[in-house]
């Protein structure tokens, strides 16, 4: 898998490489199938779902693993997971303890790349809301991940 250097704008929700966006509020599945999205591969996984991914992605700094959902033909959102991903190579013997702070480094790196503090916390998700969606440091202690969620309104 080739790592694509991708940058991100927290005043207007863009993610793009050097020389394509990747997504953005109200993107169409249909301008994304014909840029980047010729170097992934999308399946449905449920009415009026589409799911992309995975590309391997540098940003601030990290290796991530993104994937990005459609929902009625429009970008709906982006998740990134680390690459080296304690609770990831742990896999279900992931504690409890092991999530938790992986999403505290997470929302440290974004609190810190957004210049900003999350806007509500709570043990699973610490939210960065913005007028064009928001961004979510998040762990699930059920399947045992942890990453980050770009959210489109």
């Amino acid at each position: 898998m080739i790592t694509l250097n991708i940058y991100f704008s927290s005043n207007d929700g863009v993610l793009r490489t050097d020389d394509q966006v990747l997504a953005c509020p109200g993107f169409a599945r249909l301008e994304f199938d014909h840029g980047f999205g010729q170097h992934m591969t999308g399946q449905n996984s449920g009415p009026d779902f589409v799911v992309y991914g995975p590309v391997s992605v540098q940003l601030w700094g990290q290796g991530f693993v993104v994937g990005l959902r459609f929902f009625k033909e429009v970008v709906h959102g982006v998740t990134l997971t680390l690459k080296q991903s304690r609770t990831a190579a742990l896999d279900y013997d992931a504690t409890e303890t092991d999530l938790l702070a992986e999403k505290k480094k997470l929302t440290t790196l974004l609190s810190k790349q957004l210049e900003c503090s999350p806007s509500s916390t709570s043990t699973g998700a610490d939210v960065f809301e913005f007028s064009w969606g928001g961004i979510v440091s998040r762990t699930d202690l059920k399947s045992t991940w942890c990453g980050i969620e770009v959210r489109y309104k």
